[in-house]
This record gives structure tokens, sequence and C-alpha cells, in this order.
């Protein structure tokens, strides 16, 4: 079962779930999944956890053995989602992995995460990168929020950490039976801290092509090359 399979079925099944205003898009659902492969990802750090969306999608990873996920950790403040949480994710004997959610940022108890993602407000954004993360963690942000991947940009560099990101615009058109009306789904920002050479490479051959993709979005729907 590969990630494009594991987070279009994921995407589907939340579109129809009440409060889909609150989900993440099937784009980034599966270049999520793809990133925790290639880095082998084991503790995963999100805030705005909304009504679970990605805290389900490493459940579901890890039931069929895609990911060996350890650890879990998510905030969210809506007391809402709180709820939905509860109804939409497996508890986490089931789950196979340890959960924890916190309301707010500054509950998170000391450790290191790989894997930080960013879709919600994070008054301790700074702090979470200087002091959460291991040296070679990814940071994924959501969406198009250029306060908050400025914020990491400083902090990074005022901690001398270096690091390589690109913001990864969507090239894929939203689905008919998903929640979003907008014709194209939301992308986000991918930063890899201390990166390797093939992650620096990547970062150059998703700039160098940028505008190319963006163009031919216009007339090519590239989520039809993934699902093959």
């Amino acid at each position: 079962m590969n990630e494009f399979f594991i987070a279009s079925k994921l995407y589907r099944d939340y579109s129809q779930k009440e409060g889909n205003q609150h989900i993440a898009s099937e784009y980034n659902l599966y270049h999520i999944l793809k990133y925790a492969k290639d880095k082998q990802v084991s503790k995963v750090l999100e805030i705005g956890t909304g009504i679970g969306t990605i805290l389900s999608l490493f459940q579901e990873a890890k039931k069929v053995g895609f990911l060996d996920l350890k650890k879990y950790v998510g905030t969210e403040e809506n007391s809402y989602c709180l709820q939905q949480i509860k109804l939409n994710c497996l508890p986490e004997k089931e789950a196979g992995f340890e959960q924890i959610i916190v309301e707010e940022g500054d509950e998170i108890q000391p450790d290191k995460f790989e894997f930080a993602i960013v879709d919600g407000k994070a008054s301790n954004l700074e702090t979470i990168v200087s002091e959460f993360l291991t040296e070679n963690a990814l940071i994924l942000i959501e969406g198009y929020r250029e306060d908050q991947v400025n914020r990491i940009k400083m902090e990074l560099d005022k901690m001398r950490w270096p690091y390589a990101y690109f913001m990864r615009f969507s090239t894929w058109r939203n689905p008919d039976y998903g929640p979003f009306r907008q014709k194209f789904q939301a992308g986000h920002t991918i930063f890899f801290i201390n990166p390797s050479q093939k992650e620096i490479e990547l970062c150059k051959k998703l700039k160098t092509f940028a505008r190319l993709r963006y163009n031919a979005r216009k007339v090519f729907n590239f989520r039809n090359w993934v699902n093959k």
C-alpha cells in the first residue's frame, strides 16, 4: 500500500465527516507521508490537530506497516475539535503508539521530535524550533503562512542551524467529493534542518521547475500522474 492510496482514502473518509472544514488537503496528506517515510520518522509533533485528520493518517500508516510511528503529540484548543478527535481517531491502545493531545503549546513536555507539522496558531513556535526538534528534523507549515515561515527562518538563523526550504504550492485539483470549492488544493512550506545533499537537491529542483509546474497545472491535473 503506497502513500497515495492511504492519503486519498483518508481524505475521502474525512470529507464526509462533520467539521470537514478543519481537515488537511489531500495533497498535504500525501506529502506528509512521503516526507515521514523518507526520514523514517518515529516521533511527530502537530500544532493544530483539528478534527484528527493527520493523527488518523499516521494511525492508518502504522496499521498497514507503511510507517513505524512511536509517538504523536498534538495541540488543539477548540473544544469542538477535541470532541471530534475522540470520535474520529483510534484510542492509543488500538493505534499502537503513544498519543498525547494538549490544549496549549506550553503544555508540551520536553522531547525531541523528527517531524513538526504546523496548521494553527503557534505562539511558542520559536520554542518548538529551538527545544523540541532533533538536529535534522522536518518542519511542515500547511497553507501559505508567511509570518510563520519567517519566524522559523529567524529562529534557525539565530541558532546557526543550516536549513533548506521550499514553498510547495499544490499542483493537484480538489476532487468533487471534498469540502473545498477552490480549484486547487492547499500546499505547504517544508523545512529540512541540517539537510542532506538529497534534500538540498530536492529544494533546488523544486525551485527550478516551480514556474513551469505552476503554469502547467492550469491545463493538467498533476494528481493524475501520482494516481497510477
